[in-house]
């Protein structure tokens, strides 16, 4: 059985592509050069919100659009538009919300491309 081109290479972005201070490193950049040169288009995802994955866009090429939130939207590498996005109803999110709330947790609310949040000061809020 003859073997399949293999045609789109997907990687997760913390602890893979990564490394422990958000920083791609020059053997991942040389590896993603060698995909594009092979002529595989390359693609990451994450459970991070789109502009949580913009440094990665300024140091590689993609050639796909980006998974964020796990798959939820799926946005263009360079504009950041969004080209698809899976959310929840108005109701559904009130009532998350008021859950979080309720054990004196910090709410934070994406909505397309932008990070809403009620305490700047909030744990993470900095780093992210």
């Amino acid at each position: 059985m003859a073997s399949k081109k293999i045609s789109l290479l997907l990687a997760d972005v913390d602890g893979t592509l990564v490394d422990s201070k958000k920083r791609i490193t020059a053997r991942a950049k040389a590896a993603i050069e060698k995909i594009h040169k092979a002529e595989i288009k390359f693609a990451v995802t994450s459970g991070r919100p789109p502009r949580g994955m913009k440094m990665i866009t300024e140091q590689v090429k993609l050639s796909v659009p980006i998974a964020a939130f796990n798959g939820g939207m799926f946005v263009e590498p360079d504009t950041m538009k969004v080209v698809t996005s899976l959310t929840l109803d108005i109701e559904t999110a009130k009532g998350v919300i008021e859950r979080i709330e309720s054990l004196d947790l910090d709410v934070w609310v994406y909505a397309d491309v932008e990070w809403y949040l009620r305490n700047l000061d909030a744990p993470h809020r900095e780093k992210e």
